[in-house]
């Protein structure tokens, strides 16, 4: 991994290059809570030595902890890593998604990110975001070269994956839907400001 919080809060990432890591650009773990990360830049994430796009869990920006590993890092409980803000980052080029917000995270912010999934991993990784947590705002984002949706919501652990809002994001040239929200989870709310110019589905 490139850059690493674990339990931190009110910390601020700012005009941070992240590049070439084995696994995540940047991770918000174990109840890391009201972080900053802005005016970045993630990219060649989720490399094996000799620089090839491996790795689908090389996520570019990635916030709490999947369920499966709350036993490793939170003791077992939910990583309540909340009001987290991911704003004008520059993602791209990168194994997993370019963000990752996991269930058990809530009332973030991602606004203004440029995301670029040409070279991603695939198999699960297969969006520019991947929202599993509860009320977060996503705004004002773009994205090219989607290997399948732009924006994805997942309801992967009960409660979770719900009351998320999309505003004046961009899906453009993706594969299949722009915005795919599945259909276990509820009040998620797809502005009808959002575009999603030639999407096929």
């Amino acid at each position: 991994k490139g850059l690493m919080v674990d339990g931190g809060n009110n910390n601020l990432i700012d005009n941070v290059e992240v590049k070439e890591t084995g696994q995540e650009g940047i991770h918000l773990r174990s109840f890391s809570s009201d972080n900053k990360i802005v005016n970045s830049s993630v990219h060649h994430t989720g490399q094996t030595k000799t620089g090839a796009i491996t790795n689908q869990y090389g996520e570019g920006i990635y916030v709490g902890t999947a369920n499966s590993n709350w036993g490793t890092y939170t003791d077992g409980k939910v990583d309540v890593s909340d009001r987290n803000e991911i704003i004008g980052n520059v993602i791209s080029y990168t194994g997993g998604e370019g963000i990752d917000l996991k269930e058990g995270t809530s009332n973030g912010k991602v606004i203004g990110n440029s995301f670029d999934n040409a070279g991603i991993a695939g198999g699960f990784a297969d969006s520019w975001m991947d929202v599993k947590g509860n009320g977060w705002t996503i705004s004002g984002n773009k994205g090219i070269n989607a290997t399948k949706d732009g924006y994805q919501v997942h309801g992967v652990w009960a409660g979770w994956g719900n009351n998320n809002t999309f505003s004046n994001n961009s899906a453009g040239n993706v594969k299949a839907y722009g915005f795919w929200v599945q259909n276990n989870v509820t009040g998620n709310k797809i502005m009808c400001n959002n575009t999603a110019p030639g999407a096929p589905s």
